[in-house]
């Protein structure tokens, strides 16, 4: 792990993010089946990944992502050690908000090292809204023939909205 090499003093303890997002979801009231379910929607290079105990924040956090560069310097940060609680969130409003088609789609997309904070923060302004108010959510790679768009929702009588 890149932490070891350059804070070290950070890591109080290891794991695999495979065991942090099972003891997330049981901490959260899920059942080992629920937790099952979740894991197997984790995207490969993300299951194989290893998580750190953050000394300061007390949270366990999971390496994935790639330092910033800045001329000819690389920038390291918190952008490549994300909480596992984040991901144990999207995955599980994943797996709750998105419809199959959308979710095979979307969770590819969270495996991109360079772009994996943008595509985490899509499922983060439906972690706090209710699933009884439907929402649509337009996936990524659906936008303009210029590349992939980073994807958003909006409400279900306005599906569609979220083009400019």
């Amino acid at each position: 792990m890149w932490i070891e090499k350059i804070q070290p003093e950070f890591g109080a303890a290891k794991s695999t993010l495979a065991i942090c997002l099972r003891e997330e979801g049981l901490a959260c009231g899920k059942t080992d089946a629920e937790c099952d379910v979740l894991l197997a929607m984790l995207p490969p290079e993300l299951a194989a990944g290893d998580c750190f105990l953050d000394r300061l924040t007390s949270f366990w956090r999971y390496e994935f992502g790639e330092p910033h560069r800045v001329g000819g310097s690389l920038v390291w940060g918190v952008h490549m050690w994300p909480p596992v609680k984040v991901m144990f969130d999207v995955l599980d409003c994943a797996r709750r908000r998105l419809p199959e088609q959308k979710r095979t789609a979307y969770l590819p997309l969270v495996a991109d090292r360079a772009k994996h904070q943008e595509y985490l923060a899509e499922m983060l302004p439906m972690l706090r809204v209710s699933d009884a108010i439907p929402a649509e959510h337009e996936v990524a790679g659906s936008g303009p023939a210029t590349g992939p768009s980073i994807g958003c929702w909006a409400p279900q009588e306005r599906a569609g909205s979220c083009s400019t």
